[in-house]
């Protein structure tokens, strides 16, 4: 499962495009806005792992990109791209848009389009995906 909420009220979309910080690249046009600033705060004592990611992210294809099917197939592919990054957005929400080039464009070169993307905007963090490997490690 994505360790991000998604995005799905057009008034949100609205005020990211608004507010926040874009960044255009070849298969995407990343749109970010940070959380609102927390009061600093001392960590507890038991608290020493990283805590779960509070992101909501939006993908947005519009109809330049023909009918639904090669819409949806857009939309897949850059969630899949998404999921599968070793960054993943911060607190805060990102609005990715993807561009007609999508379509053309192999998945390695979707993948370093948005990890570039996220940087450029400050909403990414590294993520530990050793996690999802031990299972299949022989024993």
């Amino acid at each position: 499962m994505a360790p991000w909420a998604r995005l799905r009220h057009r008034p949100d979309f609205l005020r990211i495009g608004r507010q926040g910080r874009r960044w255009v690249g070849h298969a995407v046009i990343i749109r970010a806005e940070s959380p609102p600033q927390k009061p600093a705060t001392e960590p507890a004592a038991g608290n020493a792992t990283v805590p779960a990611t509070n992101a909501q992210v939006g993908f947005t294809v519009s109809k330049k990109h023909g009918n639904a099917v090669c819409r949806n197939r857009a939309r897949r592919r850059l969630r899949e791209a998404l999921r599968t990054l070793t960054l993943v957005p911060q607190e805060g929400n990102v609005v990715l848009i993807a561009r007609p080039q999508i379509a053309t464009m192999s998945f390695t070169q979707i993948r370093q389009d948005l990890t570039v993307g996220l940087t450029r905007v400050g909403m990414v963090k590294t993520r530990n995906n050793t996690e999802n490997f031990n299972a299949c490690a022989p024993s």
